[in-house]
């Protein structure tokens, strides 16, 4: 019973294992319950409070690798696009003056043009941006799994975890969610 004699603590509750008792040979164990619940397999842990879990460490893993392939790509583009205005700056006065094709002087200027679209790219579309914003998230989706798996340790210790605690990680995880879908949009 508890100090205040109202409930039964977890600890208050006695369990008598009997193993092998029909062959003779069984072997007798008085357990509390978070010890019995321990060894059984059964967790104490809410199956809500485990897809929290699994939700802020699934998202903790995949945005890092989110940032790096928006940081791959604009970096990517950005060298593509001063490659080919190096080379067009290169080139472009040899061509006006030395070869009077027409066909020469189109290519050349609109190997010009797309150097200068493939400039812009990065910027308009934000992967920089977008991949500082994935990596500072993924780090607070981290923290926030941390904190989770924290919760889950200390009810399988069997020490009571307020709902509020519970409540409090789920909505800091919605919150997470909807700044994720920000950088998705």
């Amino acid at each position: 019973m508890t100090a205040e004699g109202g409930g039964i603590d977890q600890e208050s509750i006695i369990v008598v294992h009997i193993d092998g008792f029909a062959t003779g040979e069984g072997n007798a164990e008085i357990a509390g319950l978070p010890r019995l619940l321990r060894g059984s397999g059964f967790s104490p842990v809410s199956p809500y409070l485990e897809a929290l879990a699994k939700d802020a460490g699934a998202n903790a893993s995949a945005l890092p690798h989110y940032a790096k392939r928006c940081q791959s790509r604009a970096d990517l583009v950005t060298t593509c696009s001063n490659c080919l205005a190096a080379l067009t700056g290169l080139t472009i006065w040899a061509t006006v003056q030395a070869t009077p094709a027409w066909w020469a002087k189109v290519l050349v200027a609109f190997a010009a043009l797309l150097s200068a679209v493939l400039g812009f790219l990065p910027a308009i579309y934000k992967w920089g941006d977008k991949a500082k914003a994935a990596r500072d998230l993924a780090s607070r989706y981290g923290h926030l799994y941390g904190d989770l798996l924290k919760l889950e340790e200390k009810i399988l210790q069997g020490e009571n975890v307020n709902a509020g605690s519970v409540e409090q990680k789920r909505i800091e995880l919605e919150s997470l969610k909807k700044q994720r879908q920000e950088i998705d949009g």
